[in-house]
């Protein structure tokens, strides 16, 4: 199964990956499969909404994913991982940490995850529901992840990635169907070099390296499809940041890759970009009587794509403080963003078009932050956003791609998080309310003009509390989608999605030793949903972890 993402109402090829400041997103396709990577590797995630290109170019018209590894530790440290689980699923970890001199650190890890996938789903058919199996859902998944942190000395420090993941999965058909016999089989190797050198607080430049290579099957015996996919692509990345004085500054940027394809189910094809930026961030004190910072953002970018054309992508944002006790600011951003089509668009054999422009839009929002005490500490935000995208591109009723259509996606975002008795004990809650519609008719009498798109929610809620006391922490989320529809005329509703899922950790130490042990459970009332029509999701699940890592101490 594949994991994506997407953002305010647009789709996952619409969303901007990165991983340590390089993006990563598929010129194939345009989307991350974001089940590749082992979450133990990851820092942080850094999520930026709304239209981006005038930092990030293509992709980046809902907005931005930005993953960043950990950093190799400075003491020895080794970690053993195993999980177990339902439906067949099993995955174990090693992980190692060392400085081979004080200059030097290193980090690697091994994971393996496995499952059958022949998970237990309700099926109906109108008249009764029949309690069923999946078929054809297994999977095989090996991950490998290295990084090596170097100072050269007290101005210049570099490190570098390398990843290998190599996945095998089912892929199976609508239930409705028969179960299919499709496999897909990926292989990826992804390197990221980074170099920083500063001369002192005013100025830092950087130069950011990538290469990536996939090589992807796809075999059906039943239709006698068997397609290869051999993607490649290496980006180069110069930035400079310099600080003209304690209120202004400037990054100054470029992007220059070239990414290629070879397939038996698509034209090959090269793709060159050239890319320019520079952004801004200017600082001033307000005249209230609260003198509280504001700060303007502008930023543009041009891009050059050698098989799409150029785009020009700027954007002003601002933040600017209303109160400062209680913490009261407002922040607004308006830009211009590009899609351009990918490798599939354009050279697909079977629907492909290579006459097909970018997509075009323009986003706008405006929002509240607040951040103030009351028995702990609370933050509430609140943002409307509008998402405006022409010469969207879509397929007519014989498949063939084409730009013809407009999409709004308008909403509003409320966030909060509440941290009680003494940050133990978190409550938080997200919520979207997202209208995402067709807005150029096909025809006259279009019955699918002004309708939401399918399979979008119109509402998307997320409430969560975690409590920790000593060694013990208790998780628990609920999920909640409402209004979705399977058909482009509004007309077949999917029933709404109620999930809860929880865990319970448990850490406890011996001297240099650290073991931890996690219960899971998914789906805890079996609730029988499904994102996609006809294909189920999982019923009831658990998982029980077991982790042992020996940390030196100096």
């Amino acid at each position: 199964m594949l994991h994506t993402i997407s953002l305010r109402g647009m789709s996952s090829e619409h969303t901007a990956i990165l991983v340590d400041g390089m993006r990563i997103n598929s010129a194939q396709n345009g989307s991350v499969d974001l089940g590749i990577f082992s979450s133990s590797n990851i820092e942080r995630i850094e999520i930026l909404k709304g239209g981006s290109s005038s930092l990030y170019g293509t992709d980046a018209v809902g907005g931005v994913v930005h993953i960043i590894s950990k950093k190799p530790k400075e003491n020895f440290s080794a970690n053993v991982f195993s999980t177990v689980g339902s439906y067949g699923y099993r995955a174990w970890e090693e992980q190692i940490h060392f400085q081979q001199s004080e200059d030097v650190r290193f980090r690697a890890s091994l994971r393996n995850e496995t499952g059958k996938g022949n998970y237990q789903f309700y099926f109906s058919d109108g008249k009764q529901r029949t309690l069923r199996r999946r078929r054809n859902a297994d999977y095989s998944l090996m991950f490998f992840n290295s990084r090596i942190d170097w100072k050269a000395n007290e101005n210049i420090v570099a490190f570098l990635n390398f990843n290998v993941d190599n996945a095998q999965r089912g892929s199976p058909n609508p239930v409705t169907s028969d179960e299919g016999s499709a496999r897909l089989n990926d292989k990826n190797v992804r390197t990221n070099f980074t170099v920083e050198w500063s001369n002192n607080s005013r100025i830092v430049a950087s130069l950011h390296s990538s290469f990536q290579y996939g090589y992807e099957t796809y075999d059906e015996p039943q239709w006698g499809i068997k397609d290869v996919y051999v993607n490649r692509a290496a980006i180069l990345e110069p930035h400079i940041r310099y600080v003209f004085s304690k209120n202004i500054s400037c990054v100054f940027g470029g992007e220059f890759s070239r990414s290629w394809i070879q397939s038996n189910a698509l034209t090959d094809a090269t793709r060159n970009q050239q890319s320019v930026f520079v952004s801004s961030e200017i600082s001033a004190t307000t005249f209230s009587q609260t003198s509280f910072e504001s700060i303007i953002y502008p930023a543009i970018r041009f891009d050059n794509i050698s098989d799409v054309g150029n785009a020009v992508s700027p954007k002003l944002g601002i933040n600017i403080g209303i109160i400062e006790v209680p913490e009261i600011r407002f922040r607004s951003s308006y830009g211009k963003s590009f899609h351009a089509p990918t490798f599939n668009n354009l050279y697909y054999h079977f629907f492909g078009n290579p006459d097909l422009k970018p997509e075009r839009s323009t986003s706008f929002d405006a929002g509240v932050v607040s951040a103030f005490d009351f028995f702990g500490k609370i933050q509430l935000e609140g943002n409307y956003f509008s998402i405006d995208t022409r010469e969207r591109i879509v397929s007519d009723e014989n498949w063939k791609l084409k730009n013809f259509g407009r999409v709004t996606s308008e909403g509003i975002e409320m966030e909060g998080t509440w941290r009680l008795l003494e940050e133990r004990l978190l409550l938080s809650m997200n919520t979207t309310l997202n209208a995402v519609k067709k807005l150029q008719k096909d025809s006259v009498n279009d019955a699918t003009y002004k309708k939401q798109l399918r399979y979008l929610p119109r509402q998307t809620t997320h409430l969560s509390a975690s409590y920790s006391v000593h060694h013990v922490t208790f998780y628990v989320q609920h999920s909640i989608l409402r209004e979705r529809y399977a058909d482009e005329k509004n007309i077949e509703k999917l029933p709404d999605v109620n999930i809860s899922t929880a865990a319970l950790l448990y850490r406890f130490s011996f001297e240099n030793i650290h073991p931890l042990i996690k219960i899971e459970a998914s789906n805890i009332f079996n609730a029988s949903y499904h994102i996609i029509k006809d294909y189920p999701m999982p019923l009831r699940e658990f998982r029980l972890s077991l982790s042992l890592q020996y940390q030196e101490q100096k």
